[in-house]
């Protein structure tokens, strides 16, 4: 039978394809059709998923079409979070996430934290009477699930933190693969 799929306005078919792994004319048990399901799930791209075998054709040519329902969840979040910390003083924290990113699962996330220390009681006693010296952490990850159609993933990740230590202040520039 065929493999219809209503509900993906932002998924690439092809991507969907892919994750449930059957071709046309399989055997559906009712253990392929959990597993389909299962595997939709772990993407994080769906608020709903309903897989359901169809039965079409009359009485001599009968198969089974494989349909499935989807709901795809938001592609974009933003997050503000304005706060008060009894080490860090005065803080705003954003983070800003883009999802599904061209149909495959790709995602982008940006966050940043700024925060203007209200003591200085942590820092060494010949820097508390130091300026006042606003402090800084952004971060941005990129995503890749399942590089080259393996199960590989790739993440990378670079960052630009400005902080008072207890003697000195420091920039880094931290990165990861």
């Amino acid at each position: 039978g065929d493999i219809l799929i209503i509900g993906n306005s932002k998924t690439a078919s092809e991507y969907i394809h892919n994750k449930i792994k059957l071709e046309k004319n399989d055997i559906l048990t009712p253990n392929k059709v959990k597993a389909i399901q299962s595997r939709l799930s772990t993407t994080g791209l769906f608020t709903y998923i309903n897989v359901k075998p169809v039965s079409t054709g009359g009485e001599f040519t009968k198969t089974t079409d494989l349909l499935i329902s989807l709901e795809e969840r938001d592609s974009k979040v933003f997050e503000l979070s304005p706060g008060i910390r009894s080490d860090l003083g005065v803080k705003l924290s954003s983070t800003l996430k883009f999802y599904n990113i061209k149909g495959y699962n790709r995602s982008v996330q940006v966050k940043a934290q700024v925060n203007q220390r209200l003591s200085f009681s942590s820092l060494a006693p010949e820097r508390r009477n130091q300026e006042d010296f606003t402090e800084y952490n952004t971060q941005v990850t990129w995503d890749v699930p399942e590089v080259f159609a393996t199960e590989n993933n790739f993440s990378l990740t670079t960052a630009v933190t400005r902080t008072r230590f207890f003697n000195f202040d420091a920039e880094i520039l931290p990165g990861s693969i």
